[in-house]
């Protein structure tokens, strides 16, 4: 996969000694700043998320407090004021949250997927939970992912992992504290990089095919557990066509031209 510093970085078009910045489009955030936060757990009060791009499309929950945008001081955001805080209790059924993109990728797109997640040591084995990039005609509630992640403890060991056909990588993070990770998506080659703080994991194949990513979902492996997200974003950086690119080196000659021939300026 292409260093996504190629796409993501600011383009300048230099034309007759100007600059026109081509930027990434952001399809989806939240920060969850935008939702009056409530003292989690609080049964009686329902604070669900409200996205700034896109929208969150799906909301299921056991209880009120299974789905909760919370200010609490312990252990507190990523960043900001305020994040979410998503469980499932036992014997409940699953608590999910589905996002839908402001717009769905093309066949050509380099994507980026942002956001911070947060485990804490009071879940049993075998719990945390599942983040799925998905198609954009998937159905409204589905947990079928283009691209899958798990966030969980394997036998007292906490992993992140994700799957491609039969294989699966696992490399421990600390639990109670807060990992950006980031999902860096080609989808011209059908793959992906992930980060998960200072790991990163290249060239993983699409575990379905897709042509335009347009939704994601946050779930659980199982009950009895607990995460939490902060600062979820969602962003397209189109790679320059041909065009764009000439009229970059025709301008970048034209300015290394007429600076060669600028006559000295008298004192």
């Amino acid at each position: 996969m292409k260093p996504i510093a190629t796409y993501f970085c600011t383009t300048l078009l230099f034309i007759g000694g100007s600059s026109v910045a081509a930027q990434a489009d952001v399809v989806f955030s939240d920060n969850f700043e935008d939702k009056t936060a409530v003292a989690w757990p609080d049964v009686s009060q329902d604070a669900d998320p409200v996205a700034q791009t896109g929208n969150w499309v799906y909301v299921l929950e056991g209880t009120q407090d299974d789905l909760q945008v919370t200010d609490n001081v312990v252990p507190g955001p990523a960043e900001g004021s305020n994040y979410l805080v998503t469980r499932r209790d036992a014997g409940v059924h699953d608590t999910r949250l589905q996002g839908s993109w402001s717009t769905a990728s093309s066949a050509t797109d380099v994507i980026t997927v942002d956001f911070d997640i947060y485990l804490p040591s009071t879940n049993p084995n075998l719990r945390g939970g599942s983040f799925f990039i998905q198609d954009a005609a998937e159905a409204v509630g589905s947990t079928t992912g283009v691209i899958n992640g798990k966030f969980q403890y394997i036998s007292a060991v906490n992993s992140f992992r994700f799957t491609t056909g039969a294989t699966a990588q696992t490399d421990n993070f600390a639990l109670d504290t807060w990992h950006h990770v980031r999902y860096e998506i080609d989808m011209a080659t059908q793959t992906y990089d992930v980060t998960v703080s200072s790991i990163t994991y290249e060239d993983i194949a699409f575990e379905a095919s897709s042509t335009s990513l347009g939704k994601m979902m946050y779930t659980h492996l199982s009950d009895n557990s607990t995460f939490l997200v902060d600062d979820v974003l969602v962003e397209f950086a189109p790679v320059p066509e041909p065009g764009s690119m000439m009229m970059l080196l025709a301008g970048s000659l034209a300015a290394s031209f007429r600076g060669r021939h600028t006559p000295a300026r008298k004192a």
